[in-house]
C-alpha cells in the first residue's frame, strides 16, 4: 500500500514588517459564531510541524509520510534586516523595540528559523524524506505587498535538487502483495506486484530511466527484480505491474524496496516496512467481516484499466436496456 505523499506550502516564509504593521498585511476577520481570526502566518510561519500533526491524526495508521517538502517563499542571506534603516517608533532598545524585533525574528513569524526548528523535532526515521526548497535573497527583503519587486525576485535562481526528483518519482510506484507468504525451509516466500499509482506509467518509466541510468527493482539490501521497464504491464491502457518474489526469515523483517540507479537509491512508497504491515494496509485477514461491510477482496484482484473500462461500459448499458424495459 502506498502511504501518502504529504506537501507543506508556506504561504508568507519570512515576515519583515515592523509589529505595528502586522494588522496591515494580515487583516482579522470575524466569523459569527467563531469569533475573531487571524491569519496563521503569525503564529506557525512554517507549517511543517503543524502539517506533520494533521497526518498524524488524519492517518493514524501510517508510520509517517513518504515524501515531505516545505516550500519557502525566500529568505534573507544576511540575516534579518538592520533596524537601523528605518526610522523608529520606539526608542532605540527600548522593550517594545526589543520585543518586536525579537518576535518578528522568532520560530512562529520566521519561516527560516521556523523551519530549522520543525526539523530538529521531526524523527530521524522520516527524517530523510523532508526536503526544503527555498531561495536566498541578498541585501533588503522587499515588503509582502510591494509589487513592484516581483519581476526583481523572478531573476533568483531556484532550482529542485535532483535527490528529491528521483525520491518523487521512486514513490509514484508501490508494492502489494499478490498472496500470502509461504513458509519454505525457514523463510517465508513472500510474492507481489510492484504497482504505479499514475495512469501513465510509461512516461513515468522514461522518467526514472534518465533519473536513475541503469534503473533497477531492489531491495536495500542489494538483491535485484531486474530493470525498470515500460513493458511490465498493459501497453494499451498504461496500468503497470511487475510481480517479483523476496524472501524474509520473518514478517516482522523490516524490508526495503526500491529503484537503484547510478545515481544512487530512492524508496518505493511505503518503504521501509514489514510483511506483517503490508497484510494489515492490504487488509488480508477478516474473520468476522470488514469494518466497512464490503465483501473480501483478498487475494487482491489485478486488472487493468482496459478491463474495468469495458465492464463499467457493460454495466451503463445493461442499465439503459433495463430502464427501456421497466418503461
Amino acid at each position: 500500500m502506498q502511504r501518502s505523499s504529504l506537501r507543506v506550502d508556506n504561504t508568507h516564509d519570512l515576515l519583515t514588517v515592523r509589529g505595528t504593521d502586522i494588522d496591515r498585511y494580515f487583516t482579522p476577520k470575524s466569523l459569527p459564531g467563531l469569533g475573531t481570526l487571524q491569519d496563521g502566518g503569525v503564529r506557525a510561519n512554517c507549517p511543517l510541524r503543524t502539517a506533520l500533526r494533521e497526518s498524524e491524526i488524519i492517518w493514524p495508521a501510517s508510520q509517517g509520510p513518504d515524501l515531505v517538502i516545505s516550500i519557502g517563499t525566500g529568505y534573507a542571506v544576511d540575516g534579518p534586516a538592520d533596524g537601523a534603516a528605518r526610522q523608529p517608533r520606539f526608542p532605540r532598545d527600548s522593550f517594545i523595540e526589543r520585543g518586536i524585533r525579537t518576535f518578528l525574528t522568532s520560530p512562529a513569524v520566521d519561516g527560516q528559523r521556523g523551519w530549522r526548528d520543525a526539523l530538529d523535532s521531526i524523527p530521524k526515521n522520516i527524517r530523510k524524506n523532508v526536503f526544503r526548497l527555498d531561495c536566498g535573497i541578498a541585501g533588503k527583503l522587499p515588503e509582502l505587498d510591494d509589487t513592484l519587486e516581483i519581476d526583481k525576485l523572478g531573476e533568483f535562481e531556484y532550482r529542485i535538487p535532483a535527490e528529491l526528483s528521483r525520491a518523487w518519482l521512486a514513490r509514484t510506484f508501490f508494492f502489494e502483495l499478490d498472496t500470502e507468504p509461504v513458509m519454505l525451509h525457514g523463510s517465508y516466500d513472500c510474492q507481489g506486484s510492484i504497482l504505479c499509482c499514475k495512469f501513465d506509467a510509461a512516461g513515468l518509466i522514461e522518467q526514472v530511466k534518465l533519473a536513475f541510468p541503469d534503473a533497477r527493482f531492489t531491495l536495500a539490501e542489494g538483491h535485484t527484480f531486474g530493470s525498470v521497464e515500460g513493458d511490465s504491464g498493459c501497453t494499451t491502457c498504461g496500468y503497470y505491474r511487475k510481480r517479483i518474489l523476496f524472501r524474509v526469515s520473518s514478517i516482522h523483517e523490516s524490508v526495503e524496496l526500491g529503484i537503484y540507479g547510478t545515481t544512487g537509491f530512492s524508496s518505493l512508497g511505503g518503504f521501509p516496512t514489514t510483511v506483517q504491515d503490508l497484510l494489515e494496509a492490504q487488509q488480508a485477514d477478516f474473520p468476522f467481516g470488514r469494518a466497512d461491510h464490503r465483501s473480501d477482496q483478498w487475494p487482491p484482484l489485478r486488472q487493468c484499466y482496459c478491463t474495468r473500462r469495458k465492464r463499467s461500459r457493460e454495466s451503463a448499458r445493461d442499465e439503459s436496456m433495463s430502464k427501456k424495459r421497466r418503461l
